[in-house]
Formats: C-alpha cells, structure tokens, sequence
C-alpha cells in the first residue's frame, strides 16, 4: 500500500501503525475492548492492524 502511494510522486511525512481498529478484522481472534475497539488477543503476533498514512505532493 505504501509503495503504491511513494509511485504515485508525493513524500511521506508520516505513517502511524495501529494494533486496534473499530471493527473484528479477523473473527474469532480478536477481543473487542471498552472504547469499541477490536485488537488481537493474546498468544497471536502483535502485528499492525491498521495504518495512518500522510503525505505530500
């Protein structure tokens, strides 16, 4: 995803990983918690589930 947007010409000034996301990415293996976030729960890798990307043209 990110290379896909670097071909496109703008400059990256930031990018966020996020290990919760507002909805159950991956049924059965995730928790949700009190904010009504989803993350993974334990014994899976902590992987990011999301990302925040910004950048300039």
């Amino acid at each position: 995803m990110v290379t896909a947007l670097l071909d496109q010409g703008p400059t990256l000034s930031g990018l966020t990983e996020h290990r919760v996301v507002p909805w159950e990415a991956l049924p059965g293996r995730m928790a949700g918690d009190d904010d009504g976030g989803w993350h993974v729960t334990d014994g899976l890798p902590d992987v990011p589930l999301g990302v925040t990307v910004q950048a300039t043209r």
